[in-house]
């Protein structure tokens, strides 16, 4: 699943980065004024209009003790073949929303 996913990505990059019509910008950036963002290397851009595709790489939050236990991220989650023991959700978005009925419904199946 992942390397279709992985293949998916990368097309829509090759297509996005290759159009005559749009500045492509693979990058961490913000708002700095209205129709200006500037990017994690200082560059400054501006336009009439920005089409923001925001991205779902994950993030770990910098949560005290997060280094010394085993953690996953939703992507390699994915590649696990067990059910843990236990498992904590951190996240306020609709991915981390889907996981805990996904795990759920897998503990449920494996009693």
């Amino acid at each position: 699943m992942r390397h279709h996913i992985e293949e998916e990505i990368d097309m829509i990059r090759n297509g996005l980065s290759k159009s005559q019509n749009i500045n492509y910008y693979p990058d961490i950036a913000e708002f700095i004024e209205p129709h200006t963002m500037k990017l994690s290397d200082n560059v400054t851009i501006r336009a009439k209009m920005i089409f923001l595709c925001t991205s779902s790489k994950p993030f770990l939050p910098p949560i005290k003790g997060l280094e010394d236990i085993t953690n996953h991220t939703s992507d390699t989650i994915l590649a696990i073949d067990w059910l843990p023991k236990s498992i904590a959700i951190v996240g306020g978005g609709y991915i981390a929303a889907e996981y805990g009925p996904s795990f759920q419904a897998w503990d449920q199946r494996s009693q």
